[in-house]
């Protein structure tokens, strides 16, 4: 049995991306800030509440100002988890977490491991990223899906493999 303690165990690393994460997971738990995100979190609470992905509404309007995506995505969060703060916030978080490590996907094919882990690091650390985690903002969306296909364009470029 091994008698170290559970935080040896750990590298630097580790350590440093678990501070890095922090904010965002401590956002989690924070209500939905005014009023944007209250906004936004209402049109994908509309989206369940009446089953209607296509029309989005804001006090029986259409809301025609942003692209569906992130509205869909609360809202099958919405679904699976129940009507909540943490419901919502909770994709964009697993977003960046996921967008993190296509940045150092990315970044190992021109890097060091070393090198890639900082690239992470400071990606995760952005204040950017953690705002757009603790508000909800789009940016968490679209740096997972931009960040996720330029991986995979340059792997098929380099590597000619999929």
């Amino acid at each position: 049995m091994n008698d170290k303690p559970f935080y040896k165990k750990f590298s630097a690393h580790l350590w440093l991306l678990l501070l890095a994460v922090v904010p965002s997971i401590i956002g989690l738990f924070v209500e939905i800030i005014e009023p944007d995100g209250a906004l936004y979190a209402s049109i994908s609470k509309n989206i369940v509440t009446t089953g209607d992905f296509i029309n989005l509404k804001v006090q029986g309007n259409d809301w025609l100002d942003k692209p569906h995506l992130p509205f869909w995505i609360a809202a099958v969060f919405f679904k699976i988890l129940g009507i909540s703060a943490f419901s919502y916030k909770l994709p964009a978080v697993l977003s960046t977490l996921i967008a993190a490590y296509f940045t150092y996907k990315t970044s190992k094919l021109y890097f060091t491991k070393e090198i890639s882990f900082v690239a992470s690091l400071l990606f995760l650390s952005s204040l950017h990223i953690t705002l757009s985690n603790i508000d909800v903002r789009a940016e968490a969306y679209l740096c997972f899906f931009t960040i996720a296909a330029f991986y995979h364009i340059e792997k098929f470029r380099l590597k000619n493999s999929l």
